[in-house]
């Protein structure tokens, strides 16, 4: 009974420890009875995360938040009618970078900075949207 036991605890235990590494998401079915009948781990990538986000009414979102290099800018806008522009700064207000945003993808690379905390505005003729993206 013991090693039943430690074996359910272990093989949780694995299945959060790698949906945590590959962004995996757990999907159950039941049948009309409410009895679980399968189960599939199912991998999301960053960006598809966002555009489910941006679903619930946001207009841009950007992933990851937390990086060590590159970070990607993502738009349901049109940015061939839509003038979008992006600005990076530090959180004293210092401007690092400004770009226009010209495909529904637009990638920036970190590289160059120091590790910390940095704040990536993004403008578009309707709104302006903020976002806290860390470097490490």
């Amino acid at each position: 009974m013991k090693r039943l036991h430690i074996s359910i605890a272990c093989t949780f235990l694995f299945y959060i420890g790698l949906a945590a590494q590959q962004n995996l998401v757990l999907q159950y079915q039941y049948d009309v009875a409410g009895n679980r009948v399968s189960r599939a781990a199912v991998e999301v990538q960053p960006p598809m995360m966002s555009l489910q986000l941006m679903a619930h009414g946001g207009e841009v979102a950007v992933t990851p938040t937390v990086t060590t290099d590159i970070v990607t800018i993502i738009t349901t806008l049109d940015p061939e009618r839509t003038a979008m522009t992006y600005t990076l700064s530090n959180l004293q207000g210092c401007v690092l970078g400004q770009g226009v945003i010209a495909d529904r993808q637009t990638t920036l690379a970190l590289s160059q900075w120091p590790s910390g905390p940095y704040l990536l505005t993004v403008r578009s003729a309707q709104k302006t949207e903020s976002f806290k993206v860390v470097k490490q």
